[in-house]
């Protein structure tokens, strides 16, 4: 379980990296 709950973590900063990323892109 603990397993899982550290890939959720992961994959919610992964996400978070890639929306930043995004908008960087957007923005610039």
């Amino acid at each position: 379980v603990s397993l899982l709950r550290r890939l959720g973590s992961l994959r919610v900063l992964w996400l978070a990296a890639v929306a930043a990323l995004a908008v960087w892109l957007a923005a610039t």
